[in-house]
């Protein structure tokens, strides 16, 4: 396989806690996230790197052959991708190598809710050769955003198997299978020096690390024969549960594969029937969709990611993804507990928009909390269950009553329209701060907010009746929406603000005709779509800025301040892509003529399904064609909309027959 397309392509597969194994196709890690078993020591944070990566060799008859693909400052070595004749999903990756007559299988699977990982091999020696195969464990302990320098581990517990610990976190490894030797290399040989992540140095961070070599693990065979290398980590006793069963037989490991198999093949088959669709691509978002879904600690509950892989849980995430990745797909426990998991930490009106590593709440988005009122009314029309409506109604009620009082973000003028306080610090989800100030200022009357609250409004007036007094309110506001209206550009003004109509085009006027209850309908909702389509579309979202603004970027890249910058000036955002297909469907009355088009919309964004992080969505792709992907491999929103709208704007599916 070709070294630059290998390390092109990545994959991921998640445990459910936050933690996850991942590389390229090749195994060749590009980043300082890349690692076979990454635990989360506090799901679904405090993430470590714990085994980085399996030097594999094989001797064949005296004939030695590297499996293994590292990139090092000035060389690559091995370089194993020669002898990779495929690599696929199947649901998990797997690779093949083959050596003249010899062939090695590899699959990679963690253990869901564990921080544990299975690496199986199935070595095909057909002929009987004599055989050696050699395993050298690599491993770090540190957090996923960090890069490690030489260290000692505090102390390597070794018999057939080690236990290595560093600081707060221990590591496990064992080999069934396998005789294990303490590196016979010399003393400093334990040290694999000078690995070039491309991705990093790329990012303008430091891309350079060490790993640690504690010793390897041999089998050898004139027959064929499977080896399973198992890690576990986090805390100690994480650490220590690959001693109860590493040493078991192939059935085990085989009963460990097929029991996570099955469980991914549960969840197609339930997506398959509720939805009827069954083409690949959708098995794959099923299984993405899966990926975010995670258990909280502190507080306790349950969560999504928001993206893989430097992402944790954040508020406004949660909400937009939660319909496409729990609702279509059925898992409507899974949406109780995350909506319930948000509730219970409201504060003064506010949704927490994220937590911190300790679990204290932040509340610094002022959208997080509108479209958590979104996510229920998402919920009450799918599953008609009124009864947890009314259980995290109150919740509710004292997010719209905190924006009429004033919540310290934002409050509700005498027009019925909320005004968002100018600060430093962005709180839109255009969020990005750079050099301590808004890199996207927008304040006063932000146009996707009073859209938001429109619908809140309306959503509130609908299931808690008229004794609210919220109609007055949704009726100003639906009144004063009015001055939102562009009418030199046909379109909507992205924020208005002390004397200021920001004319600039950006998508978020799309909400305005998106959202179940709209404030803009008819000829002046076709008008804004004809102006975002024309001025912002693209095949895998759209611009977060026109391209004839001044302060329009092209591509998103270099040091940590430039791509923030370019973050929301034309980079282009694949989640956007779901509400411009509902506010299209929905212009056109749901018109058969709409929904294919739609779906032509929608198109391209299945192609890239085999690019960059496989079988997910990416984050974001630069404003200028090729659209190179870029950010996240693997993104929460993107996923959950493009599923959304696929289900509920092309197809018709609104509420599935069962549940997870």
């Amino acid at each position: 396989m070709d070294f630059e397309s290998g390390t092109g392509k990545e994959w991921l597969v998640a445990n459910g806690l936050g933690g996850y194994s991942s590389s390229t196709v090749i195994g060749c890690n590009t980043r300082k996230y890349h690692g076979l078993l990454v635990a989360a020591l506090e799901p679904p944070v405090k993430r470590r790197i714990l085994l980085s990566k399996l030097e594999e060799e094989v001797e064949v008859e005296g004939k030695t052959y590297l499996l293994s693909t590292n990139e090092y400052l000035g060389a690559v070595h091995p370089k194993g991708h020669n002898m990779l004749t495929s690599f696929e999903l199947d649901p998990l990756p797997t690779s093949t190598f083959v050596l003249g007559e010899v062939s090695i299988s590899k699959r990679i699977f963690p253990i869901h809710g564990r921080n544990a990982v299975v690496i199986s091999y199935r070595i095909s020696n057909l002929n009987k050769q004599e055989i050696i195969f050699r395993v050298r464990p690599l491993i770090t302990s540190r957090g996923i955003h960090e890069i490690a320098r030489p260290y000692t581990p505090e102390s390597v517990f070794e018999k057939d198997s080690f236990i290595a610990k560093t600081g707060e976190s221990y590591l496990g490894v064992g080999c069934s299978p396998g005789s294990w030797l303490s590196s016979d290399l010399p003393e400093d040989g334990k040290w694999y020096r000078n690995f070039k992540y491309r991705r990093e140095l790329e990012r303008g961070y430091p891309g350079v690390e060490d790993l640690y070599c504690p010793g390897k693990f041999t089998v050898e065979s004139r027959k064929s024969f499977d080896v399973n290398i198992l890690a576990a980590g986090g805390k100690r006793d994480e650490a220590e549960t690959f001693n109860l069963f590493y040493k078991k037989g192939r059935k085990y490991y085989g009963s460990l594969y097929e029991g996570e198999k099955a469980r991914i093949n549960r969840l197609q088959k339930r997506f398959q029937r509720n939805t009827g669709l069954r083409q690949p691509e959708f098995d794959l978002l099923t299984i993405a969709a899966d990926s975010f879904i995670v258990d909280r600690d502190k507080p306790r509950g349950k969560s999504i990611i928001a993206g893989y892989h430097w992402f944790t849980d954040f508020g406004r995430d949660t909400f937009i993804a939660l319909p496409g990745l729990t609702l279509v797909t059925g898992r409507f426990d899974d949406t109780r507990e995350i909506l319930l998991t948000f509730s219970k930490q409201i504060k003064g009106g506010l949704v927490p928009n994220n937590f911190s590593e300790d679990g204290a709440a932040y509340f610094n988005g002022v959208d997080a909390s509108l479209w958590f009122i979104y996510a229920v009314q998402k919920y009450l029309e799918y599953t008609g269950d009124p009864v947890f409506v009314e259980k995290i109604l109150p919740g509710m009620l004292d997010v719209v009553h905190g924006f009429i009082r004033g919540n310290g973000l934002a409050k509700v003028g005498d027009d019925g329209l909320i005004s968002v306080h100018k600060t430093r610090k962005a709180l839109t989800w255009m969020d990005v701060n750079v050099g301590g100030t808004q890199a996207t200022p927008r304040y006063g009357k932000v146009v996707e907010i009073n859209a938001l609250w429109y619908n809140a409004l309306r959503f509130l007036e609908a299931v808690a009746g008229e004794s609210t007094g919220f109609e007055d309110i949704a009726s100003k506001a639906k009144d004063s929406f009015e001055i939102f209206w562009n009418d030199g550009r046909n379109c909507l003004y992205d924020f208005v603000a002390e004397g200021e109509r920001n004319d600039f085009i950006r998508p978020n006027q799309i909400f305005a005709l998106s959202l179940p209850y709209s404030p803009i309908e008819g000829k002046d909702a076709k008008a804004i779509l004809s102006v975002v389509r024309s001025e912002l579309l693209t095949p895998y979202g759209l611009r977060s800025l026109e391209k004839g603004s001044p302060s329009y970027r092209g591509t998103y890249e270099g040091g940590s301040d430039s791509r923030d910058i370019a973050y929301h000036q034309g980079t282009v955002w694949s989640w956007l892509l779901g509400p411009f297909v509902t506010a299209y469907v929905k212009a056109n009355k749901g018109s058969k003529k709409s929904k294919r088009e739609a779906e032509a919309f929608l198109k391209p964004i299945f192609s890239h399904l085999s690019d960059a992080g496989l079988g997910s969505i990416s984050e974001i792709f630069d404003a200028e064609a090729p659209h190179r992907a870029r950010g996240c491999i693997s993104q929460a929103w993107s996923v959950g909309e493009l599923l959304r709208a696929y289900c509920e704007d092309i197809t018709g599916i609104k509420r599935p027959l069962l549940t997870l």
